[in-house]
């Protein structure tokens, strides 16, 4: 189990934050906006999500992705140390990080030591028994879900903003994420492959002829040539045909290393020339639309607005030149590197020809050349490379979903395997489901494909739905009921170590009962078998109801109250990524 205690700064920057066992709460005030309406992001500028970044960024969340990076010097200043402390597995556990990227770490009552910060993820992660099947950061990713956490789409293995979600659930359940990596590898090949043979081919029908007719043409120029050869007299060169034999089988090889990379390379540059074609302006957000949204922004924060709208088009107009640039720059990277590669093949088609020529015609001498004819050399060498790279092709593909079809069979066996867990995590699941909505008509289990095709890129899912599918609010009440069914069952909770953090989870989009019998659920739980942090403002669950409608007193799970007059941070500054510091800096000394 995983039990955050404290999160504290030795300079006093921000109010220390202190956890118990079960629940614990960070409470804001009021995020209703002028009208009296609240707001369904709950957002109010008292920090509560900046409580969760604070401990994210403890437990080494990604520098470029963290909000604390934002907060100026002249709050945090970069030298200064946020402080966690924790409890893992019965081990005390304290780290300190820096804006600078300072990392310390001390277990127990020893002395702290600075060390790297790879190295100190990797000890995290042998604390936690991670066994190497995925990193400590990619368990957090999932474990404590942020504001900024998207519930469109649930634990696809293959949408790349959420593939570190789908390897925690596999970790989870015990299933080989290294499976799941080498058959998704194996399917990159394939496509980059089939990439350069669609190239080769392509070539091949720019002549007027299709790879039959090709063959046919290859063995009459072979015939012609051999006729030519017929009247030359030469002594077999027995050392030079067993040398060239196995500089040979080493040229083949790097020449198929060779191919495989510029599959990926070709594969790659179409997908950015797709990505930069099909950006068009309805994409963006125009002047009209822009300006509306920043009219009702305005509205919402009031005073809190430090940006005119000129400043705002002007932020939009140089991200969207940012993007291209960046793809552009991506796309000359690997140009470069495409041309460098088929140089690289061109040569060992040059070398494996030398080669074969040897071993084949068992002569190496100037006679041979000045004797054939250079027109039908010239075209029986460039047929030959086009069929050579068909050739490669068609052997890499079949090694390649042989491989992947071995790897396919490894994983159904795994499957079967753990189809009592599966149904177990089903029966968990399907109860919290009748507390929380009051039926039983949820739906869990593992989608594996049956077709074993190595194009099917999303060949499994982890199937979840709730009785209320379709909006937001209930892609978030799907996510809960499974991140409850981890924290309880019995073949899960030690690895997903009884722990949840969810910012801006609760209320909001979720509906008023669901979200108490969510609650209610975990009162009932054993408080010292689990730890939950979540954040809530004071207007989405007044104290009058929720204690007519909960099974506990929420003053009593109450880790910490913020306000606007009260904020996290003791001096307080505009929460806002459009501000450098020195903005920031000039708009606080007003």
């Amino acid at each position: 189990m995983i039990k955050i205690n404290k999160v504290w700064s030795e300079e006093k920057r921000f109010k220390t934050l202190e956890f118990k066992p079960g629940i614990n709460f960070i409470v804001g005030d009021s995020s209703k906006d002028k009208d009296g309406k609240v707001s369904n992001e709950q957002r109010n500028g008292s920090g509560k999500s900046l409580s969760i970044e604070l401990i994210n960024f403890a437990l080494l969340k990604k520098s470029s992705e963290s909000r604390i990076l934002k907060v100026p010097d002249s709050i945090l200043p970069v030298d200064s140390y946020v402080y966690i402390n924790l409890t893992i597995d019965g081990k005390d556990v304290t780290l300190a990080r820096n804006k600078q990227g300072s990392i310390k770490m001390k277990i127990g009552s020893g002395d702290f030591i600075e060390q790297d910060e790879l190295v100190t993820k990797n000890e995290l992660a042998k604390l936690c028994g991670l066994d190497k099947q995925i990193s400590f950061r990619e368990f957090c990713n999932f474990i404590i879900k942020e504001s900024s956490y998207t519930y469109s789409t649930f634990l696809y293995f293959f949408i790349s903003n959420t593939i570190d979600r789908l390897k925690a659930s596999l970790y989870f359940f015990d299933l080989p994420v290294h499976l799941f990596e080498e058959i998704s590898s194996k399917q990159d090949d394939y496509d980059g492959i089939y990439a350069v043979r669609a190239l080769s081919r392509k070539k091949i029908e720019q002549k007027g002829l299709d790879i039959p007719k090709l063959r046919s043409l290859q063995t009459d120029l072979e015939i012609k040539i051999q006729e030519i050869q017929n009247g030359l007299s030469y002594e077999e060169i027995s050392k030079q045909v067993s040398d060239s034999s196995f500089s040979l089988q080493q040229e083949e090889s790097l020449l198929s290393d060779l191919l495989r990379e510029k599959g990926r390379i070709v594969f790659s540059l179409s997908e950015i020339e797709e990505f930069l074609n099909h950006t068009s302006d309805d994409v963006s957000i125009d002047d009209k639309n822009l300006k509306s949204f920043f009219n009702n922004y305005i509205k919402g924060l009031g005073d809190f607005v430090q940006k005119d709208f000129i400043q705002l088009k002007n932020f939009r107009d140089n991200m969207s030149v940012f993007k291209i640039e960046m793809l552009s720059g991506q796309k000359e990277g690997l140009q470069n590197r495409l041309k460098k590669v088929e140089s690289e093949i061109d040569i060992k088609h040059e070398s494996i020809s030398k080669y074969r020529t040897i071993i084949d015609s068992g002569k190496n001498h100037l006679q041979r050349g000045m004797i054939m004819s250079n027109d039908l050399l010239n075209n029986f060498n460039e047929y030959s490379k086009l069929l050579e790279d068909i050739d490669y092709c068609d052997k890499n593909i079949a090694e390649v979903t042989s491989e992947f079809q071995s790897l396919y069979n490894d994983l159904q066996a795994k499957f079967f395997l753990i189809s009592e867990k599966e149904s177990s995590f089903r029966k968990t699941f399907l109860e919290i489901h009748e507390k929380v909505y009051k039926n039983r008509d949820g739906v869990f289990s593992f989608d594996l494909g049956v077709k074993r095709n190595i194009k099917n890129k999303e060949f499994f899912k982890i199937d979840v739905e709730v009785d209320r599918q379709g909006s937001e609010g209930r892609n978030r009440g799907r996510q809960i009921i499974y991140d409850l069914s981890l924290l309880v069952n019995e073949h899960t909770s030690a690895k997903s170590h009884n722990l949840l953090i969810h910012d801006r989870l609760l209320f909001g989009d979720i509906d008023t009962d669901a979200t108490f019998n969510i609650l209610n659920y975990l009162g009932s739980l054993k408080e010292d078998s689990f730890q939950y942090i979540g954040t809530f403002n004071t207007d989405a669950m007044s104290p009058e109801v929720a204690n007519e409608r909960l099974n506990f007193k929420v003053k009593d799970k109450e880790a910490i109250s913020l306000s606007i007059q009260e904020p996290l941070f003791y001096k307080q500054f505009k929460q806002s990524i459009d501000y450098d510091e020195k903005e920031l800096n000039e708009k606080i000394s007003e």
